[in-house]
């Protein structure tokens, strides 16, 4: 399976909130064939798995697209 072009990885978030410096973001995006769209994503420490997160997340999130756009 091909990485999705959604995936993004924000690594401590101390941006959005100073209190989250400490964390990461993982996230992807989804849709279906009928222009339902959205994101699925881990927050975790920024010591995380990146390569296991970042497949982990694309991998949910193109099968959602898949299932959504099935239906």
């Amino acid at each position: 399976m091909s990485p999705s072009k959604g995936v993004k990885v924000v690594v401590g978030m101390q941006d959005f909130l100073p209190a989250m410096r400490e964390l990461s973001l993982v996230i992807a995006s989804y849709e279906s064939s009928l222009n339902a769209c959205g994101a699925i994503g881990v927050i975790g420490p920024t010591r995380m798995n990146y390569k296991e997160m970042i497949s982990m997340v694309d991998y949910t999130a193109q099968t959602l697209s898949n299932i959504l756009s099935d239906h």
